[in-house]
């Protein structure tokens, strides 16, 4: 499988972000703001390439859905410079690997 790497799919925006629960760019900013009140903003940078997630699923005779496993594998970076009054530098610096897993199952029709 290759990476892909663009915009991070928002939920119920996308195929993928119907289907597969993205991560939600929106609150990892937001703890990342919140790691310190002097995040200089314009220096803010994010990015996250999806790779390898995948679902699988069961369906019946009547092509209800009674299995959905996802698996999500995901690849965040983020970097932003604080103000420490006398300088600036690249204080928050990181990268993680993320992954989420789900199984549902037992549907009620």
């Amino acid at each position: 499988m290759t990476a892909v790497k663009a915009e991070i799919p928002k939920i119920g925006e996308t195929g993928f972000g119907d289907l597969m629960s993205p991560l939600n760019r929106d609150e990892i900013l937001n703890n990342i703001r919140s790691y310190s009140s002097r995040v200089d903003e314009s220096t803010l940078k994010f990015d996250c390439t999806y790779s390898g997630s995948y679902m699988m699923f069961r369906v019946d005779n009547d092509d209800r859905l009674i299995y959905l496993e996802q698996n999500l594998y995901a690849a965040i970076e983020a970097k932003a410079e604080l103000d420490l009054f006398v300088k600036k530098t690249n204080f928050i610096n990181g990268s993680c690997l993320y992954e989420e897993h789900y199984t549902f199952s037992k549907f009620t029709y």
